[in-house]
């Protein structure tokens, strides 16, 4: 048999290579690495001119001053020696003088000056002018927009009330001598004068209103009052025309009998324009309390002191057991007032006021002119009952007692 054939072999199918991957790229080369940031050069201010170094290097002059002032002043005190007296006035003297600073010195002359002005009676006038000055100057700045860190507002806000310090301080010492006497009459005279010019004719109590009557029988309101009236959200300029208000009640409720004397004094200070002011300022005093709501005054309340005031007067009036002394005859048996207002919570509180009014009255007949004198009538009559009756009443006894 022919050989076996061979089996046929199975051909082995041709299989391409895998296609070659391409060669790995090299890894992308790393971002150019940026120079560390620098931190920002720092501001370099403005080189100062020469008068900017000269105005700052004062200022701080001044203020070493105030406060070489100010320990002298608190040494001088602190030994309670007379014979230091002649160092602390002049100490005082110097802190007045420094007034004349810049804002930054005022806003620190402005709390001492007042703070020790009762240590000091024969400086008070000079006290009660320098303050008004500065006060002045700051309502300027104000008015111009100028006051950017409020130096201005708080140093003006300040000498409001350090005029009530030192009108407070010269009612205490204003019977030591006749000088000092004189001194704090013009005190209560330019104080006022300048409370005056200030409302511009407007009321008092459209300025405030009747709640702060409080302050006559609660002196720690004035400082409520304060603190509401700086929380207010009203503009700076309104709320100093609020503090001028709340100064001037002040002021005329701690110390009635001089600011009664100088009421009649501004009708007699500058001819015309003086009584204007006087008018002005009696009528403040007599507007009648029940118009302005008076009556719904509580907290220890004005119209009910009034009233209370006026039925003890009625039921404790004296007896004829002794003889009438000066001033006192017509009214014990006369109400003080016959008219709620600022007058009248004065006078029931200390009736004595009543005899200072007619006085001053008197002596304003003899020298102011009769346009002047009928108006002042005219508003006394409203307040007294018979009030020409009364005058004349305590004129014969003043006669009399001569």
């Amino acid at each position: 048999m022919a050989a076996a054939e061979q089996p046929l072999k199975k051909r082995k199918l041709y299989e391409p290579p895998p296609p070659k991957s391409p060669p790995p790229q090299p890894p992308p080369p790393p971002p150019p690495t940026e120079p560390p940031t620098q931190p920002p050069q720092p501001h370099t201010p403005p080189r100062l001119s020469q008068e900017e170094i000269l105005r700052r290097r004062r200022i701080q002059e001044e203020i070493r001053n105030v406060f070489e002032c100010y320990k002298r002043i608190k040494f001088c005190i602190d030994q309670k020696d007379k014979r230091f007296m002649p160092e602390l006035e002049e100490a005082y003297l110097s802190l007045i003088t420094a007034a004349r600073g810049g804002l930054s010195v005022q806003r620190l002359v402005a709390e001492h000056i007042p703070r020790y002005a009762s240590y000091c009676p024969t400086a008070l006038e000079a006290a009660a002018n320098v303050v008004t000055s500065m006060y002045n100057r700051c309502f300027t700045v104000i008015s111009r927009g100028e006051d950017v860190d409020g130096v201005a507002f708080e140093t003006a806000k300040t000498c409001l009330f350090g005029l009530v310090d030192i009108c407070q301080a010269a009612a205490s010492v204003a019977s030591t001598s006749a000088v000092i006497q004189g001194i704090c009459s013009a005190v209560f005279l330019n104080v006022f004068t300048f409370f005056l010019s200030s409302f511009e004719g407007k009321d008092i109590f459209g300025i405030i209103d009747w709640r702060v009557l409080r302050i006559y029988e609660v002196a720690e309101s004035f400082s409520d009052f304060k603190r509401e009236f700086l929380e207010e959200d009203n503009s700076v300029l309104f709320k100093l025309s609020k503090f001028h208000a709340l100064s001037f009640l002040r002021i005329f409720f701690s110390c009635p009998k001089d600011s009664l004397i100088a009421c009649f004094e501004i009708f007699e200070s500058t001819g015309k324009e003086g009584a204007q002011k006087g008018n002005y300022f009696l009528r403040q005093l007599t507007i009648e309390l029940n118009d302005i709501g008076s009556h719904h005054v509580d907290e220890g309340c004005a119209e009910s002191s009034i009233r209370s005031s006026r039925t003890e007067g009625d039921e404790q009036q004296p007896t004829n057991s002794c003889p009438p002394s000066k001033g006192n005859s017509f009214s014990n048996s006369t109400p003080a007032v016959t008219k709620n207002c600022l007058l009248g919570l004065v006078l029931n509180r200390d009736p004595s006021l009543k005899s200072l009014i007619f006085s001053r009255y008197r002596m304003l007949c003899d020298s102011a002119s009769a346009e002047v004198v009928s108006d002042i009538t005219s508003v006394l009559e409203g307040v007294f009952e018979s009030f020409i009756l009364q005058v004349k009443a305590e004129d014969r006894q003043v006669d009399g007692a001569e």
